[in-house]
């Protein structure tokens, strides 16, 4: 499992591209994915997630440029990133995704976090957790038990027993 919060969760992806054969499932927290044309090599079924705040200005979650900076790269919005997830890991393409709430942060009023599970995915599992009046920093005890309950209920497939 990878959990990354900001750059890590730039990386978390990165790693969910190129070592998904070991890596069961992966949490980016206020990161990004790779550009939609940028190579993607996973191969073999990953649980990916990011959760993402809706005001976040250092990572927006509309994509951009991280700090605003135009000397950095862009970066794809949090919905793009897992609708290339959505993509790469087989889910079907033209349903919506199943939408439930999650109260994360006891700061902001109600149950501010809509999840996205994406639905019939061949290759593991896509969710955009987006904190409604989320920013940058999202770290809370409520936030990293939801995180430990999905990475439980996503353990890696083991191989296939013969008979």
């Amino acid at each position: 499992y990878v959990i990354g919060c900001s750059n890590g969760g730039f990386m978390a992806h990165r790693l969910a591209c190129w070592m998904d054969e070991r890596l069961a499932a992966v949490v980016s927290v206020g990161g990004a994915g790779r550009e939609h044309d940028e190579a993607c090599a996973a191969v073999s079924s990953i649980a990916v997630v990011e959760v993402h705040g809706d005001a976040d200005p250092i990572v927006r979650y509309e994509g951009g440029r991280v700090f605003g900076s135009r000397a950095l790269d862009e970066h794809p919005s949090a919905p793009q990133t897992i609708a290339d997830w959505a993509e790469r890991l087989g889910c079907l393409p033209n349903a919506k995704p199943k939408i439930t709430t999650l109260d994360l942060d006891g700061s902001l009023p109600g149950a501010e976090t809509t999840v996205e599970s994406h639905a019939g995915c061949v290759h593991g599992s896509a969710e955009l957790w987006t904190v409604h009046g989320g920013g940058h920093r999202l770290a809370t005890p409520e936030l990293y038990a939801q995180i430990g309950t999905f990475l439980l209920n996503h353990p890696k497939p083991g191989p296939k027993k013969r008979k």
